[in-house]
């Protein structure tokens, strides 16, 4: 406990007066309970901290040896194939039955991996949470590997080629092979974070790999360099404010439009379990906010980026050697994955934005296993419509939050939509069912309605209830023009109109705007709104209802509708998926009432018109 007195101090004990001179004065007491009480009195203690305990993080590197180990029991022959394009890949025995082959662009390069973090990233990309299949003792395979080097051993990109071109070899390569998801940990660290303006080579071309592909490319958010100022002890009194300064914006190629971009968030507060450390020991953030090293958006033309976070360590400041030191210095400030030299030890402990990416590689995967026919826009779409934002990280960011209030513009920016659920993202449940669309196509300049029926119990039952909806669309885009995106997308969720009310809406607006003309009393207040998210390619909203209100009908209609930006006559529709999802806490039934009433709607879930 650390106690911080003002005034005169000196004394023999807590329950005497202190008697002495005027100062300021920081004591460490272990004292009992009823002394602290007693303490807590005294006038002259301005304040009392209790020391800051660890949590989660990783204490110590867990001490495995091979013949500890359970045995790695390797995925099916059809399970799904996550390409990693990073530094290499080594042997280890936790990998080797997972990898399908090793390549390298060019293949000069060789397949090793010499700096050692590809091996960590497809560790996490392997097994998702490396320290839950090590507490279960269970490694059993669910997805497979596929590493492409294209780092040197110098830590550099191929000089013989562009990066774009190193990449589009790397990408098709993969994806001729059958992988569906892609992750890339990897970013231009020399370039000034993105301020605005024209994409770079380098996004374009992941952005239309994804799209000619048809494959979900993660990358990560990039880590931090000082943006809370010269010296370390800085960033305990600028954190979380200089996350979402211009000095910590994304790097290239995390502001890609059609790659889904992953900051981190901190699995623990990164302190280690030892008395020794002192006060001179701070943590930065706790378990649940936004890791002192993530970055931050608006992407291309101020879209939501990054869109998603997932635990990637945090950092610690050690005021008696000045320094912050990260998972490589510390196991407690890291997340735990698969060390690069398995001989000297099989897992190791790493932040920064690089291992959170994997871990939605991970969860993307998962989808493709229960969905194999899946869109890459799909599972997109599955993965936002799946994430929540952490409450902790919500506060951290806009300490005056309450829930069901307005988001600060700094959330989004910092967090995207939050983390993935993985289970909710492949599956309904009693009380939340989930309507998809994949493959969808629309004409540009037209609009599509969908049909979201609303069971009575879902209506009528007091409590909570939420509409959610998810749209992710892969446009054609230009990194010489200023205006990115080819095409637009966006959608509204309506009520109380029937389809040809709404088509009507639609067909009267005639004066060159953007928005249909539909009352605002039937348009559901969602969060974003349509400004907010008209220049993302993925997009989440939520519409949510305290108050039993009956008066709207028994069906919700979602209007999409595309909009043609710089697109030719060469492109005629844009191709989209959508996702739907009810849920109210208090309806155990909601999932079979919607079976049914969908299986009734079959015929008139879909019509388009003219915008």
């Amino acid at each position: 406990m650390i106690a911080y007195v003002e005034g005169e101090l000196g004394g023999q004990s807590v329950g005497q007066p202190f008697v002495g001179t005027t100062g300021f004065s920081l004591i460490r007491l272990r004292i009992r309970g009823n002394e602290l009480k007693a303490l807590l009195d005294r006038p002259e203690v301005a304040s009392i901290d209790l020391l800051p305990l660890p949590d989660l993080g990783e204490h110590d590197v867990p001490s495995v040896t091979i013949h500890d180990l359970p045995p790695a029991i390797p995925a099916e022959r059809d399970a799904p194939i996550i390409g990693i394009i990073d530094s290499g890949l080594n042997a280890h025995p936790l990998l080797d039955s997972l990898v399908v082959e090793q390549i390298a662009i060019p293949a000069a390069l060789g397949t090793a991996d010499v700096w050692g973090h590809g091996t960590k990233v497809a560790g996490i990309a392997a097994y998702g949470d490396v320290r839950e299949r090590l507490d279960q003792r269970s490694f059993v395979g669910s997805v497979r590997i596929l590493s492409a080097r294209v780092v040197n051993d110098q830590g550099a990109f191929d000089d013989e080629t562009t990066v774009p071109a190193q990449m589009r070899s790397a990408v098709e390569a993969l994806a001729n092979a059958g992988c569906r998801v892609i992750n890339l940990s990897l970013g231009d660290r020399r370039l000034t974070p993105y301020s605005g303006g024209r994409a770079t080579p380098w996004t374009a071309e992941l952005d239309a790999l994804a799209r000619e592909h048809d494959v979900v490319i993660v990358v990560s958010a990039g880590n931090a360099r000082w943006p809370w100022g010269e010296r370390n002890a800085e960033i305990l009194a600028s954190y979380p404010t200089y996350l979402t300064s211009a000095d910590n914006r994304l790097i290239d190629p995390a502001i890609a439009a059609n790659a889904l971009t992953v900051g981190a968030i901190a699995n623990a507060n990164g302190l280690r379990d030892d008395p020794d450390d002192g006060v001179q020991v701070q943590l930065i953030a706790e378990r649940n906010q936004p890791s002192p090293i993530t970055r931050s958006g608006p992407g291309i033309g101020g879209a939501i980026k990054p869109d998603l976070v997932d635990y990637g360590g945090t950092v610690v400041f050690n005021g008696n050697v000045n320094r912050l030191l990260q998972g490589t210095h510390w196991p407690s400030a890291g997340v735990l994955t698969l060390n690069d030299d398995y001989r000297t030890s099989l897992f190791t402990a790493a932040s920064g934005t690089s291992y959170a990416a994997p871990l939605v590689a991970y969860k993307a995967a998962q989808i493709v296993r229960r969905f194999p026919r899946a869109s890459a826009n799909l599972i997109r779409c599955l993965l936002a419509l799946s994430a929540e934002l952490p409450i902790e990280a919500v506060r951290c960011l806009q300490p005056n939050y309450e829930p069901g209030s307005k988001y600060a513009p700094s959330v989004r920016q910092c967090l995207g939509y939050g983390i993935a659920d993985v289970a909710r993202a492949v599956a309904s449940d009693d009380n939340r069912a989930v309507l998809l669309a994949d493959r969808q196509e629309l004409d540009l300049d037209q609009v599509a309605l969908y049909a979201v029926p609303l069971p009575e119990d879902f209506r009528q039952t007091r409590g909570m209830r939420q509409i959610r909806v998810s749209l992710a669309f892969d446009p054609p885009t230009r990194h010489t023009r200023l205006e990115y995106l080819g095409t637009r997308m966006n959608f509204y969720l309506v009520r109380g109109l029937s389809p040809d009310e709404i088509i009507d809406h639609f067909r009267k607006r005639d004066d060159g705007t953007r928005h249909p003309d539909i009352p605002d009393s039937a348009k559901c207040k969602m969060e974003p709104g349509v400004e907010a998210r008209e220049t993302s390619t993925l997009q989440c909203a939520t519409f949510t209802q305290a108050v039993n209100r009956d008066n709207y009908g028994d069906t919700f209609y979602v209007a999409v509708f595309a909009q043609r930006r710089w697109a030719g006559d060469d492109v005629l529709r844009q191709r989209f998926s959508l996702a739907v999802e009810l849920r109210h806490d208090n309806c155990q039934t909601l999932y079979q009432r919607c079976s049914d009433l969908i299986l009734q709607l079959q015929g008139r879930l879909r019509v388009r018109v003219p915008a």
